[in-house]
Formats: structure tokens, C-alpha cells, sequence
């Protein structure tokens, strides 16, 4: 056991009889050292804020003689001792069990005060006759856990509740509590929620890797203020009644459907808009999140043209991923644009490209190898850089003031000689080598 330095190793008797507790002074901690009875550990409540205490081995505590106002109690990775017949202290407030732990709890009587609860990894207990204290107010579940919900009451006043990694198990008639605000699933979790009644008060919802079910005939919370999908997501949203009150909604890794017919809530306070690994749908329709600020498109399979696409007035930052490879040279950039990348593919023309003035950072990757002796640069542009395979002459190139870093790749072996580098350049590398002159 620990108590910011008691350690529980030894025998209840013997462990006391040299014992160091920490202990609130004024609002500093002094530590108390020296001979310690089970009955005085009982009694110490100083200044009624004890500190937390952790037992980090398995050792059986039905007998343990608890401070009378601890608050905080943790039970380390190893323990895996019954608690059924445990007497807990009734100022207790939050209860932690750790990797190991895995024994029955529905016998348990929990302290009134109860207010936090989390069990980690191995813990897979039928939790149906479980009587959780009516102050609960954050109930965590480690990865193990799989058991059915049907018959579970929580708390009214729940507001957080997580499930881990292996739960999956149905939520359809599930009733939840009417204080929830918080609730996450798992990586396996994947059952149906078209039927799922939520509640009001839910704000933040998340699913897992596995999640991959289809959403559009759910009702969601009139409350809720995030969505997150995992991994594997990738069902249709185009006609997906979203809450009014959404800010922020995230789609996984693999999401590839339509999103032209998307209707983005004014409430939506999306700042960030990342598309994943495989997705590849057309973009020339879509009414884009007018608080966007940065958009970025999949590593891999994104390539659509975008001579037609009406950006976000607020964007800032725009990525194309690896498999990007169309014209741009009559896309309409954003006044407001600042960062530009193009990924591993990219090859287009840019002579012809207009750029937005506010343009700061421009990056091209790999295979781009284009001329660029009559490309008019952004005025205000600070760093650009060119991938491994560009070898394009520069020697007649009016680079702009503000330019201060300018990279080049490998293969890029033209002559210096006649180069009118800006007086703003701080750094240019070739292969990692400085191309300025001393």
C-alpha cells in the first residue's frame, strides 16, 4: 500500500508498526514517520483532505483498517483479491482497480459517496446485479469486459461512462442514464444503435476501430455536441440527420462514401476535416463546414479534380495525400489559404497557377519535376519546397522577398551560377547541404 510512501507488503501488524503517512499541512504535505497502529491508522483525519492510497500488491484487505476520511483508493496492477466483504470507508469518493483485477462486485456494498469507478484490463464480471452507488458519477470498464447490459441499472447522475475494447454487446433497449453526457465504446464494439433511444443529455459519443454500422435512421441526442467514428467506418452520410447542436464530427480511416449531398449544421465548429486511407469520392459539389481551417485529404487513394470546388472562405491549410495527381491550374485557392501540400504523385503544371497572396508554405513531394521559371510566387511565401525527383532550371527565377527556406530533393543537379537568391533566404538545401555561399 501507498500513501504518497506507505507501501503494503508485509502483514497488517507488522507493516504499521513502521509506517510513513503523508498528511495535509495547511496547503502543503509533511510527511509523519514512525510506529503506527491498525486502530490509530483508522483515526488519522487531521485536516478531513487524507491523501490517496494505492496498494500495488495482492495482498487480502476484507480486514483492512481504512483512514476514516480517505477519499481517493487504488488497487494496483497485481491485485486480484475478493472485495465482496469489504468495508469501505464511507468518505470515499473515487475507486480504482488495476490490471489484474478480476473478482466478483455484486455483493459489494459501495460507500454512498462514491462518485468515481474504473476497473482496467482483465476485469469480466457480470455486472447485472451490481447496486452502484446513487452518487456515481464516472464508471470506466477495461479492455476484458463483454458481458450483457440488458438487466444493468446505473446511476441517475451518471455522466461518464466508457467501455473497452473487447464490449460489444447489444445497446438497442438499453436504458441510459439521464444525466449522461459522456459515452465511448471500444474497438470491437459493433451492434446496431438505429434503434438506440439516447439521452438528452448526451454531448460526446465515440465508437471504436470495429464500429462500422449504418447510421442513417438514428436519432440522435437533441444535446449532442461530438461524434467520432473509428478505423473501419464507412457508411453513408449524406442523409444523415445530424443534431442541431453538433460542433465536431470525425470519420475514420477508411471512410469512402459520397459527401456531396451533406448537409453541414451552421452549429458545426469543425475546425479540422481529415479524410483517411482509401478515400476517393467527388469533391466539385461538396458545400463545405464554414468554419473549416484545415482540410486534409487521404495518404493514398484521393485523386479528383478540384478545378471546380468552392473552398471554405476560412480555410488556412489544404493536403493532398500520395495518389493526388490532377490539373490545378484553374482552381480557385482561398484568399486565406496559408499552408499547401501535395503529396508523392503530384506532377501538374503550376506556371499558370494562381496563388493565394496570403500563401506562406507550399510543399511538393517526390515525382514533382515541373518547370517553374515562370511561376509567380505568392509575395508574402516563406518556406517552398520540391521533392526528391525535381530538376528544373533556376537560374532565371524572381524568387519572393519574403522567401526565408527553400529545400530542393536529391535529384536536383542545376547550376548555381547566375542565381539571384532573395535577401530574405535564410536556408536553401540540396540533399541536405547548404547551396548558399558562406
Amino acid at each position: 500500500m501507498q500513501a504518497f510512501g506507505l507501501t503494503w507488503a508485509l502483514p497488517m501488524e507488522v507493516l504499521l508498526q513502521s509506517s510513513a503517512i503523508e498528511q495535509p499541512s495547511g496547503s502543503e504535505y509533511r510527511h509523519t514517520k514512525g510506529h503506527t497502529s491498525a486502530a490509530s491508522l483508522g483515526s488519522m483525519c487531521w485536516l478531513q483532505v487524507p491523501k490517496r492510497m494505492v496498494f500495488e500488491v495482492d495482498k487480502p484487505v476484507s480486514m483492512a483498517p481504512w483512514p476514516a476520511c480517505l477519499q481517493q483508493l487504488s488497487f494496483g496492477d497485481h491485485f486480484n483479491q475478493p472485495i465482496a466483504e469489504v468495508v469501505l470507508p464511507a468518505s470515499l469518493q473515487q475507486l480504482s482497480f488495476g490490471y489484474e483485477f478480476n473478482q466478483l462486485i455484486a455483493e459489494v456494498a459501495w460507500p454512498a459517496s462514491l462518485q468515481h469507478i474504473s476497473f482496467e484490463d482483465r476485469f469480466n464480471q457480470l455486472i447485472a446485479e451490481v447496486v452502484w452507488p446513487a452518487s456515481l458519477q464516472q464508471l470506466s470498464f477495461g479492455n476484458q469486459l463483454n458481458q450483457t447490459i440488458a438487466e444493468v441499472v446505473l446511476p441517475t447522475y451518471l455522466q461518464h461512462l466508457s467501455f473497452g475494447d473487447q464490449f460489444n454487446q447489444p445497446i438497442a433497449e438499453f436504458e441510459w442514464p439521464t444525466s449522461l453526457q459522456q459515452l465511448s465504446f471500444g474497438d470491437q464494439f459493433n451492434q446496431p444503435i438505429a434503434q438506440v433511444v439516447w439521452p438528452a443529455s448526451l454531448q460526446q459519443l465515440s465508437f471504436g476501430d470495429q464500429f462500422n454500422q449504418p447510421i442513417t435512421e438514428v436519432v440522435w441526442s437533441i444535446s449532442l455536441q461530438q461524434i467520432s467514428f473509428g478505423w473501419y467506418f464507412n457508411q453513408p452520410i449524406a442523409r444523415v440527420a445530424w443534431p442541431s447542436s453538433l460542433l465536431k464530427l470525425s470519420v475514420g480511416y477508411m471512410f469512402n462514401q459520397p459527401i456531396a449531398g451533406v448537409e453541414w449544421l451552421a452549429s458545426l465548429q469543425q475546425q479540422q476535416l481529415s479524410f483517411g486511407y482509401h478515400f476517393d469520392q467527388p469533391i466539385a459539389d461538396v458545400a463545405w463546414p464554414a468554419s473549416l481551417h484545415q482540410l486534409l485529404f487521404g495518404l493514398h487513394m484521393f485523386n479528383q479534380p478540384i478545378a471546380e470546388v468552392e473552398w471554405p472562405a476560412s480555410l488556412r491549410q489544404l493536403s493532398f495525400g500520395r495518389g493526388f495527381n490532377k490539373p490545378i491550374a484553374g482552381v480557385v485557392l482561398p484568399a486565406s489559404l496559408q499552408q499547401l501540400y501535395f503529396g508523392y504523385h503530384f506532377n501538374q503544371p503550376i506556371a499558370e497557377v494562381e496563388w493565394p497572396v496570403s500563401l506562406q508554405q507550399l510543399s511538393f513531394e517526390d515525382q514533382f519535376d515541373q518547370p517553374i521559371a515562370e511561376v509567380e510566387w505568392p509575395a508574402f511565401l516563406q518556406q517552398l519546397s520540391f521533392g526528391n525527383h525535381f530538376d528544373q532550371p533556376i537560374a532565371q527565377i524572381v524568387w519572393p522577398a519574403s522567401l526565408q527556406h527553400l529545400t530542393f530533393g536529391v535529384d536536383f543537379e542545376q547550376p548555381l551560377a547566375g542565381v539571384i537568391w532573395s535577401a530574405s533566404l535564410r536556408i536553401v538545401t540540396g540533399e541536405g547541404v547548404s547551396l548558399l555561399r558562406p
